[in-house]
């Protein structure tokens, strides 16, 4: 895979902060719910936790630009399975999809500016063979991926405002890859900004297998979404991340 187009990423730039109001994703599942802004769901197969209003870091008002969510995937399964943007989606009530947004624009050029000191948690979870330049100390997973769920990463990537992702939202987040069988995975993923006038909307994640791309789990987690003012977020954010 060649990579031609160069890419950088200025953490000492910062977006305008003003105030406003914005969205916030909290759950009151009596099944799935842990806290308003945190949601479980166990199965024989994956154990998936998501929290919203979880990002305490720079830009400090990165919920104006889009809706992260802290989320970690352990695979209880006895397959390898597959960790990419297109099986995670955002669900409108309308049905419309907001995928995740990639780090990187696969099949381009990317420089980083310094070096990546990823800060996402995994256990037996190895990247994709187009991150391996990005991620130069993690494994390479043996597996073709390319089939497994198509995804327009040059589409998606365009989505992204200018400076963003910083280099602090890319470390934190999980990049592409497999889950062993007892591996798990943590970090961000980011979406496109949730409008406060949605009445809510559903993260799903579809679990494939390695080993014939085989439907292995479904995991849906439904959060309301609520106008708040950006000070009241920013707090929110601060505690749901202690």
């Amino acid at each position: 895979m060649n990579f031609v187009k160069p890419l950088l990423f200025v953490s000492g730039l910062g977006l305008v902060a003003c105030s406003s109001s914005t969205a916030q994703l909290t759950t009151d599942d009596r099944e799935k719910a842990v806290t308003p802004t945190k949601a479980e769901v166990d199965s024989s197969a994956v154990h998936v936790t998501v929290k919203s209003q979880a990002w305490d870091d720079f830009p400090e008002n990165l919920y104006d630009e889009v809706t992260p969510l802290y989320v970690t995937i352990e695979n209880r399964s006895n397959e390898p399975i597959f960790f990419g943007y297109g099986q995670m989606n955002l669900v409108e009530a309308d049905g419309d999809l907001r995928p995740a947004l990639p780090l990187f624009d696969i099949g381009e050029d990317v420089t980083m500016e310094r070096d990546l000191k990823p800060t996402f948690e995994y256990e037996s979870f190895q990247v994709t063979a187009p991150y391996q330049t990005m991620y130069p100390t993690m494994t390479v997973t043996p597996y073709r991926t390319t089939s497994v769920t198509p995804y327009d990463y040059h589409r998606y990537f365009t989505r992204w405002e200018v400076d963003l992702p910083t280099l602090e939202m890319i470390e934190q987040a999980i990049p592409e890859g497999v889950i062993e069988p007892g591996g798990r995975v943590a970090g961000f993923l980011y979406f496109d900004e949730v409008d406060d006038d949605e009445d809510f909307v559903t993260f799903t994640y579809v679990a494939r297998s390695m080993r014939g791309n085989a439907e292995v789990d479904r995991v849906a987690v439904k959060f309301d979404v609520e106008e708040v003012d950006e000070d009241e977020l920013k707090d929110a954010s601060a505690m749901s991340a202690e």
